[in-house]
């Protein structure tokens, strides 16, 4: 597992924006929604750290075939 807090993302997901060109930067609700989105249980790639789910767990390959 690579464990993520919200701060980090929303700074990752900036620095791809702008090599990609882009001039606007993400929100903090889109990364939230974004971490909602991963730590669905029907989408089940991530897992949240904490009750906010401002860090998330997010599941490798290696996490997700040992569950299987």
């Amino acid at each position: 597992m690579k464990a993520i807090w919200l701060d980090a993302a929303m700074l990752l997901v900036d620095q791809a924006l702008r090599a990609a060109g882009s001039t606007q930067a993400c929100t903090r609700e889109e990364v939230e929604a974004a971490f909602t989105h991963l730590t669905d249980p029907l989408i089940g790639f991530a897992t949240g750290l904490d009750p906010s789910r401002s860090a998330i767990a997010v599941l490798t390959a290696r996490d997700l075939a040992q569950t299987n």
